[in-house]
């Protein structure tokens, strides 16, 4: 009767070991991909920061046209790149695409004689950033989701309370809910 208790709990205790190394590699791997786009918007917030700063140089110092617009997007850009938390991020990055869409509006005014070309190309670059910086910023919180949904449910979660996963914050922007 010993023995058959004893080979019992050591095929349990092997179970429960490969369940949890299953599942922190899981945790592991979602973590890892969250990483990889956190360091992928990390580049392009840079890169849209450097244009921004193009266009600003760009801009006709002489013209009230987009110049406050840019320079707004200027500021918090700059602050995104050294943002704390991913909720000071997502409302600096909603706040830098906002101006940057005023600046837009203004440059491609009907009434304007003679748009400035070379900040509406500069505009047109910001653009293509702006979309891969959705797309980096949607597969994020696809992954924050996959892995709360780990964290918090089934036996996994015992596993993530026993070496301490815990939940990560999405990245949401001005009037955004994580989408």
């Amino acid at each position: 009767m010993f023995w058959r208790a004893l080979i019992f709990l050591a095929v349990v205790g092997v179970v429960v070991f490969f369940l949890a190394t299953h599942f922190m590699n899981k945790f592991n791997a979602k973590k890892s991909r969250i990483k990889k786009n956190d360091n992928l918007l990390k580049q392009y917030l840079n890169e849209r920061l450097s244009l921004i700063d193009q266009l600003n140089r760009t801009m006709p110092q002489d013209t009230s046209i987009g110049q406050s617009g840019v320079k707004a997007a200027l500021r918090a850009s700059k602050k995104a790149t050294t943002a704390e938390s991913t909720m000071e991020l997502g409302m600096l990055m909603g706040e830098a695409t906002t101006n940057i869409e005023r600046v837009k509006m203004q440059l491609r005014n009907p009434n304007i004689a003679n748009p400035n070309q070379a900040a509406l190309s500069i505009l047109e670059q910001i653009e293509e950033i702006n979309r891969k910086i959705k797309i980096a910023k949607r597969e994020r919180n696809d992954d924050v989701r996959e892995y709360n949904e780990l964290v918090t449910a089934g036996a996994s979660a015992i596993v993530a309370s026993m070496f301490k996963y815990e939940e990560l914050d999405l990245l949401l922007g001005e009037n955004d809910r994580g989408d």
